[in-house]
């Protein structure tokens, strides 16, 4: 049986690895099919208006943007999905099952205010812009390192933003075989060689470098030190 975790939030590991690792092989190219998806899609064009900017933002508070993002989500990687009938049915079941639980307990109302509206609410504007900071926005793509980016989260952003160093996504282009715990220390050593101090993306803050240098064009203003700011 393959990993079950995933399936709280509608999806899959085989369909999620199966585009992410097209997504790593073929990197901002006609080949990576996040790229082929966002590019020249209104939410990823950039610079924009800050109150454009904001709007994006209030759509996924409102829920809207969120419920666009799953069927779109879901329309990708259901073409992905190659499961067996044996592992489709098994994971109707899960869903079958854990909604007669939530009945037979009577905590729909609490399954709804505690998991569905922060589902649909906050995880999904975190990852838009997760989404947004990982390959968008005043970027190089001319050249590996300029083509990803990774933020230097100020400390709370590393509780809503950046869990699991996620931060780190140049990182975890240039080398994806090391594991999430490692990716501090990966940039740490990286940043000490002078020309990837120089030429790496790095951005101060989701919403500070990020901020401006999606919404005003902003050159990345946190490149050439080898350790966190102090907060």
């Amino acid at each position: 049986m393959r990993p079950a975790s995933p399936w709280p939030i509608l999806t899959t590991v085989a369909s999620y690895r199966t585009n992410h690792l097209a997504h790593h092989r073929y990197t901002n190219t006609d080949q990576d099919p996040d790229w082929v998806f966002k590019l020249g899609n209104r939410k990823f064009v950039f610079p924009k208006q800050w109150q454009e900017g904001v709007l994006d933002l209030v759509g996924y508070v409102l829920v809207v943007s969120s419920i666009i993002d799953i069927f779109n989500i879901m329309g990708r990687l259901r073409l992905l999905d190659k499961s067996p009938l044996s592992y489709r049915l098994a994971r109707l079941g899960f869903y079958v099952a854990m909604a007669a639980l939530f009945t037979v307990l009577g905590i729909w109302t609490d399954v709804l205010l505690y998991w569905f509206v922060p589902y649909l609410t906050a995880f999904f504007l975190f990852m838009h812009v997760r989404s947004v900071a990982e390959h968008f926005g005043n970027m190089d793509y001319s050249h590996e390192l300029g083509g990803t980016r990774s933020v230097l989260p100020h400390l709370w952003e590393r509780v809503f933003f950046a869990p699991h160093n996620v931060n780190h996504h140049l990182e975890h282009h240039l080398y994806p075989s090391v594991p999430f715990y490692n990716l501090p220390q990966l940039h740490a050593v990286l940043m000490e060689n002078p020309d990837y101090a120089l030429n790496a993306h790095n951005t101060r803050g989701y919403t500070t470098g990020l901020v401006r240098e999606t919404l005003f064009g902003a050159e990345p203003g946190w490149q050439g030190q080898s350790k966190m700011p102090a907060e």
